[in-house]
């Protein structure tokens, strides 16, 4: 009986480990077949997307070779209406010249009545240049000789003050002390110097406006 009950419990114990390993080669092959589950889900995604992707191309092809086919149209329909377009060019062409000779035919005459108008006009006018070119130079010839004189003039003028600022340093200096006499000399030497200066100056600009308008006169 110890036997016996020994051999059924090792049997048991045989039996469990059995059981043991058909559990876990079930729960393996559970484990498998969910992965292959989810394997097949993922590849049915695939061809799913894969199948839109197709269709989508297939829909792109038919939109590009219905599109080809419009542009073959519209590109046949502008080239009739380019064509049509040269031949009424080429007809507003021949108009053109047609009517492009007569106005030149016209114009020549005008042309020529306008010319001997003209080239009278030109003989006046250049008449009239002429008398206008000569007044002009007397005039710039008297305002030299203006200016000249009007140098000259300040040329004497700048000597006799010159000579007046001298006079009127002596008598300071006769007048009162050495100091006083040589402060007033200097002052009265920068005045005249001024006054000279500015005189030069407006002689200079009297000068230069003659010669710039015998220049122009020229």
């Amino acid at each position: 009986a110890a036997r016996k009950a020994e051999e059924a419990q090792l049997a048991a114990k045989e039996e469990a480990r059995k059981a043991e390993e058909e559990a876990k080669a079930a729960e393996e092959a559970a484990s498998a077949a969910k992965t292959a589950e989810e394997e097949a889900a993922k590849k049915q995604e695939e061809e799913r997307i894969a199948t839109e992707e197709e269709a989508k191309k297939a829909e792109e092809a038919k939109s590009a070779e219905e599109a080809s086919a419009a542009a073959k149209a519209a590109e046949e329909e502008a080239a009739r209406k380019a064509e049509e377009e040269r031949i009424a060019a080429e007809e507003a062409k021949r108009h053109e010249e047609q009517a492009k000779a007569v106005e030149e035919q016209a114009a020549a005459k005008a042309a020529e009545e306008e010319a001997a108008r003209k080239a009278e006009e030109a003989q006046l006018a250049a008449k009239e240049e002429a008398r206008k070119a000569e007044e002009e130079a007397k005039a710039a010839e008297e305002a030299a000789s203006a200016a000249k004189t009007a140098e000259e003039e300040a040329a004497k003028k700048q000597e006799e003050e010159r000579i007046a600022t001298e006079e009127e340093a002596k008598k300071a200096e006769e007048a009162k002390s050495a100091e006083e006499a040589s402060a007033a000399a200097k002052a009265a030497e920068e005045e005249a110097a001024q006054k000279a200066e500015e005189e030069r100056i407006a002689a200079e600009e009297e000068a230069k406006k003659a010669e710039e308008e015998a220049k122009a006169a020229e």
